[in-house]
């Protein structure tokens, strides 16, 4: 973040993300500082055993440009979301993932997708004890220059707490209404007493 308001306060800058023509070129910039601080740091990392590796989700829009968004690597390279994979997730992936997997698509609401992210993130809350709230969340609309939308949730909120309740709930019921094995059809059919 230094990094970064240091460019945008110098105009000398080589670069700055007042510079960038393409959201794919912010995602270059970014990339490289991370790669930076990594060097800057890795030998008093290496003492302490641990990583200044970091991922970045970037997203946002430039003037007259589709909405785009990036997963930035640790290594400098990046992806963009595509037709077949419309979300981007980053950090513990293997709980809530599934959820999205199955929701998201290219038509979903920008207010279902909050949605279905903020299930993905309960689910994951649920199953991982080194994740936990408050859930923040951010929603832009494309082609506005307004503030984005922005609330916390906490376990005490309450869309937080029916969210989690009726998503319980929905799952219990559907859980039940899953077809029986043939096996349990034969022994329902069997007379009592058999």
């Amino acid at each position: 973040m230094n990094a970064i308001n240091r460019d945008l306060n110098d105009p000398d800058a080589e670069f700055s993300l007042r510079h960038g023509k393409q959201l794919y070129e912010v995602a270059q910039y970014i990339g490289k500082l991370s790669q930076a601080e990594q060097t800057l740091h890795e030998k008093a990392m290496e003492k302490s055993n641990a990583s200044a590796e970091s991922n970045f989700i970037l997203g946002g829009q430039i003037a007259g440009q589709a909405a785009e968004i990036f997963h930035i690597y640790p290594q400098g390279n990046f992806i963009s979301a595509s037709e077949d994979t419309p979300y981007l997730q980053i950090g513990e992936t293997k709980y809530g993932k599934p959820i999205l997997d199955r929701i998201i698509a290219k038509t979903t609401t920008l207010e279902d997708a909050a949605r279905c992210a903020m299930v993905s993130l309960d689910s994951t809350i649920r199953s991982n004890i080194s994740v936990g709230p408050p859930i923040e969340l951010a929603m832009y609309q494309d082609d506005s220059l307004d503030e984005p939308f922005h609330h916390t949730y906490t376990l005490n909120s309450p869309m937080y707490k029916s969210m989690k309740k009726q998503w319980t709930d929905g799952l219990h019921r559907a859980f039940e209404q899953l077809p029986r094995f043939d096996w349990e059809k034969v022994k329902a059919d069997e007379p009592a007493g058999e």
